[in-house]
């Protein structure tokens, strides 16, 4: 079990209150999906998000994504996110969704529904909320958890509870039967590519140095080497490290190709010479695009 678990049951019960008494602000003539998950970080939201994005623009439905901003340097109360903008500003996953989708409107602040009431989104048919789930403060059409049935967590059933509340569930790992079976989806991740801002990317075969500063680094280190890539030094910096002045000369004194995550890619653009990053994608499968469509595209 894990030692963390005793600690989720009062932020549990204050979420359930706080689900109780709060209705949310509603936006009429729009779709609010949320994307989230019940545990703490690491379940690969963010490349959902972007897959979810691209297929919505895919069928010219216009979307926007909100984010709270996690890890932004600055105080301010957020705003549209520009494309290449600092990563002080804007936060690591604000970024990374623009750079992925960039015909997406994407907006960084702890008040999102300040954002989404704005002249800016209003074009937009929907409204992504990237983890939103406990964001009780706007009312959602739709919820989609993301979770990980191989963790070593217990099922307990205050959170068989929270699963339930969601109506589309992405899923790794082995689902229990004690799990509603009712819109449930494989949640699969794939390796879309090696990019690299200029020249080439070392190809499979090569040996390289990596280095991540996510969750869970050894998804990263595992996607390297299936993919063909002998990693012959690795490093692990903490969860959105801001990667301060010297960090990026220490891994050139590998003296080794570089090749780290997309969202680690996003601080250090421009820092360290022939840097690549590994970009990975989220499979969506006809079956919950067509019904997601059908959702959105409903009435208000």
């Amino acid at each position: 079990m894990n030692l963390l678990s005793p600690l989720l049951f009062p932020l549990q019960g204050i979420n359930f209150l706080r689900r109780r008494l709060s209705r949310g602000i509603a936006f009429p003539g729009h779709r609010v999906v949320s994307v989230g998950n019940i545990t703490f970080g690491g379940s690969g939201k963010t490349p959902l998000v972007c897959a979810l994005a691209e297929a919505l623009l895919r069928r010219k439905i216009s979307t926007a994504i909100f984010l709270r901003g996690y890890g932004r340097e600055t105080k301010d109360r957020g705003g549209e996110v520009p494309l290449g903008g600092d990563v002080r500003r804007w936060g690591d996953e604000a970024l990374l969704i623009k750079g992925r989708v960039p015909e997406a409107r994407v907006f960084v602040g702890a008040r999102r529904s300040l954002w989404m009431a704005s002249p800016e989104a209003q074009g937009c048919r929907v409204f992504l909320l990237d983890d939103g789930f406990q964001h009780f403060a706007v009312a959602r059409d739709l919820d989609i958890l993301v979770h990980d049935f191989s963790s070593k967590d217990p099922l307990r059933r205050d959170f068989l509870g929270e699963l339930s509340r969601g109506e589309y569930l992405f899923h790794s790992g082995e689902v229990s039967e004690r799990v509603p079976a009712r819109n449930l989806f494989p949640y699969r991740l794939r390796v879309e590519g090696l990019l690299a801002d200029r020249g080439t990317p070392p190809p499979p075969g090569t040996e390289v140095g990596a280095f991540c500063g996510i969750a869970h680094p050894e998804r990263f280190f595992r996607s390297l080497e299936e993919g063909g890539w002998r990693v012959l030094r690795r490093r692990c910096f903490r969860d959105h490290n801001p990667y301060r002045a010297g960090e990026g000369e220490e891994l050139l004194k590998w003296n080794l190709p570089l090749i780290t995550t997309e969202k680690d890619y996003v601080k250090v653009r421009g820092r360290i010479p022939g840097l690549s990053f590994l970009r990975i994608g989220v499979e969506l499968e006809e079956a919950f695009v067509d019904a997601l469509v059908e959702r959105v595209e409903e009435k208000s």
